[in-house]
């Protein structure tokens, strides 16, 4: 769901029974633009989990998403930790880390758009696509094959996750 469509979701359900978990990971996930993301879900947010993200132009019009450790992506988080506690006081930044793959949204393609009926010609879109044009590719993770792979992935992902906590603890 788009965030305006479970906005609407909470609020017929009831805001004393439902509420967000906002990641402004998956908003780019959702094609929405983090901080718009967060004007729209803030006010219904009961828990986070949250991660940054980088977004850049691909390959035929597409636009590649990888999540990245907080301070690595495009999401201006010190906006974001700052706005979260006004719309959302008291609910923690709680850091979910699941990175180092990239997936191409192929925009461009027209049978791309029945998940997101209505979606294409919105500000929020807008919002997003320019955030794209800021980016830049980064590569993904990949672990070496053999015994030691798994082992790898866990290094990587702890990785991410202490990145994040640094940059957090010195600039949110």
């Amino acid at each position: 769901m788009q965030s305006a469509e479970l906005r609407e979701l909470i609020e017929v359900a009831g805001k004393g029974y439902v509420g967000a978990n906002i990641d402004p990971g998956n908003a780019v996930w959702a094609l929405e633009e983090p901080m718009k993301h967060l004007e729209v879900l803030g006010p219904v947010t009961v828990c986070s989990s949250v991660r940054d993200s980088m977004l850049w132009e691909g390959e035929n019009g597409a636009v590649n998403v990888q999540w990245t450790a907080i301070g690595e992506g495009l999401i201006d988080f010190k906006a974001y930790a700052k706005r979260f506690a006004e719309l959302a006081p008291g609910v923690p930044l709680q850091v979910e880390t699941i990175s180092g793959f990239a997936r191409p949204f192929e925009v461009t393609k027209d049978d791309f758009w029945t998940i997101f009926p209505g979606h294409r010609d919105t500000d929020m879109f807008k919002a997003w696509l320019d955030l794209a044009k800021k980016g830049k590719k980064i590569d993904s993770f990949k672990a070496p094959d053999g015994p030691g792979k798994k082992d790898a992935e866990i290094a990587y992902q702890k990785g991410e996750c202490e990145r994040s906590f640094t940059w957090l603890k010195a600039n949110a």
